[in-house]
């Protein structure tokens, strides 16, 4: 892996390299002027953020309103139409509480993966009104493409409202208003709608929207969008709410999860509570996910948490089974991006399939669950390549698609998946530069090891929460002296180095290389690292330790 090197300090008093390292840091992050330094550290309160900020259009935004105000007062049936992922189902649960605090006859409506697929579609419409007579829809988290469904809508004499975060088509959809900004996740568009409705509608103290804020802030992790910006005050603030939570699924959720949610960081909601909420919408159904979060009853906290748990483990053990199958299909690939379709690959897990072959390989892929008709692909990318713009280049191949820049999906009819895959793979070997296919790693600076203090770790801690568009500070040291090293976890999977330390009351410094207890050897008695800094509590004993990125004799940086 080549290392980047961003930035370098000059050799001075350790006071005045941490101020160094501090304001570097902010520069690597293109934060220079004073101003923004001061809101970057102190980000805005989230209740200060207005709707025209963020790129919602007034005009839609004022029709959105009365037209709510209308269903409450004429008691007309709302449906809130989600998704069955972690951003959809929190978007979900924070407009639907809203509405329902509010006195509005309103239900949630969250579609089955494979019955109804992705968004806004005829076939949901068609299962909705079988039990349902709403005289409006407002969906979340989806709907800027679905063009089909909202005619369909239209015809049926029903209102439309779209929420969404996700990149427009060439036109928009027919609709009563469309809420949409790509500056926030899905979970963002809707606490930033719902506060709108709650001022427009009512006192702030008969319902407050920092009652859903916690919401908002899982969903906006769990989709990965840039943590800058009103993301970032929406989640800096949104963290502490979500220490403090008393809703008792999450309470439940983290319990059985077994981590302290009082510490609680991105780090959690991306890797623990998201995967939980995502695994009901992949393998079962996302309905049972949004019960658990908005549901007041302890004992039902506790068996949609346990069925959470099964289910997530269930698709632990599935992605597992086919990314072994996939790694099989792709060993050396020698086109710039990656297309595997396979009749066996269950459409609940492609996605992380596909992101598992991005990140080993390096280049976007494609995943495609082979249907008897219709197939369904989920696609992941790298830095620099626009996977949603480059799929569009063939979509008179496609059914429809929709997506991100580094992560999109879409239907394609079954017969054209082989025109599919050769126009793409022209088009990508054409399009995408040699340079962004070669796997990097972004280092902040190179540090000494004096530098590897608590003071760096409070330093470093101001610049929380992270996630993209302001990841955890990568540093590097070189030739540092290796005292001890061995393998640790049940498995032996996992490296442990000791290091020596400069620490006033801590003489050795571990370092954890997570996935590379295969890689011991490796390690000689001096080296380059590149690693994080973090904090280690263990019995009672709190300790500084560091978090291996990758490790070199004889690394070329630039």
């Amino acid at each position: 892996m080549r290392w980047k090197i961003q930035n370098n300090i000059n050799k001075t008093s350790s006071e005045d390299r941490l101020k160094q390292i501090q304001l570097l840091l902010l520069k690597n992050r293109g934060i220079t002027k004073k101003e923004d330094i001061k809101n970057f550290l102190h980000p805005k309160n989230p209740l200060d953020i207005s709707p025209k900020e963020v790129g919602i259009d007034p005009t839609h935004l004022k029709n959105s309103l009365q037209r709510i105000k209308q269903a409450i007062k004429e008691n007309q049936q709302i449906i809130i139409f989600g998704d069955y992922d972690a951003d959809g189902i929190t978007a979900t649960a924070i407009l639907w509480e809203t509405l329902h605090k509010l006195g509005a006859k309103v239900l949630p409506f969250i579609p089955h993966r494979e019955k109804h697929g992705y968004g806004l579609s005829r076939v949901a419409i068609d299962d909705l009104l079988t039990n349902q007579q709403p005289q409006l829809i407002i969906t979340v988290d989806n709907g800027i493409v679905a063009h089909d469904a909202a005619e369909y809508i239209k015809k049926l004499n029903i209102d439309l409202i779209i929420t969404d975060h996700h990149v427009v088509s060439d036109t928009l959809p027919i609709a009563l208003a469309i809420i949409q900004t790509t500056k926030l996740a899905g979970a963002g568009v809707a606490w930033i709608f719902a506060k709108k409705i709650i001022s427009f509608l009512s006192d702030e103290n008969q319902i407050s929207s920092l009652d859903t804020l916690d919401l908002a802030t899982i969903g906006t992790i769990a989709d990965q969008v840039p943590l800058t910006d009103f993301n970032r005050s929406i989640v800096k603030e949104g963290l502490n709410s979500l220490s403090q939570t008393k809703r008792v699924g999450l309470l439940e959720l983290f319990s059985q999860a077994d981590f302290d949610h009082s510490q609680i960081n991105s780090y959690h909601i991306n890797f623990i509570i998201a995967p939980r909420i995502n695994a009901m919408g992949r393998l079962a159904h996302g309905l049972d996910s949004l019960r658990l979060l908005c549901t007041n009853d302890p004992k039902r906290a506790i068996s949609l948490s346990k069925s959470l748990n099964t289910t997530n483990q269930n698709r632990k053990d599935l992605t597992f089974e086919l990314l072994n199958m996939a790694k099989t299909m792709v060993k050396k690939p020698k086109d710039k991006i990656i297309i595997i379709s396979h009749k066996d690959f269950h459409e609940g897990v492609i996605g992380l399939v596909a992101g598992k072959l991005a990140e080993t390989h390096h280049r976007p892929s494609i995943v495609i669950g082979v249907g008897k008709n219709i197939s369904k692909a989920s696609a992941r990318s790298v830095s620099g390549v626009n996977i949603i713009e480059l799929i569009r280049k063939a979509e008179h191949l496609l059914i429809n698609a929709g997506g991100h820049p580094m992560a999109a999906g879409f239907s394609i009819d079954t017969a054209n998946i082989e025109d599919f895959k050769k126009e793409l793979i022209n088009l990508a070997n054409q399009n995408i530069e040699d340079k962004l296919l070669i796997p990097e790693i972004s280092i902040e600076c190179e540090l000494e090891l004096s530098d590897i203090s608590w003071e760096l770790f409070e330093l470093i801690t101001k610049l929380e929460p992270f996630g993209m568009g302001n990841r955890k500070p990568i540093f590097a040291i070189r030739k540092i002296k290796i005292i001890e090293k061995y393998q640790i976890g049940k498995e032996k999977n996992h490296l442990k180095i000791i290091l020596p330390s400069k620490l006033k009351n801590q003489t050795k410094i571990d370092a954890l290389w997570f996935g590379h207890g295969e890689d011991k050897s490796k390690i000689l008695d001096s080296m380059d690292l590149a690693f994080t800094v973090d904090k280690n509590i263990w019995n009672n004993v709190t300790s500084l330790q560091l978090m291996i990125k990758d490790v070199d004799q004889t690394k070329n940086s630039q």
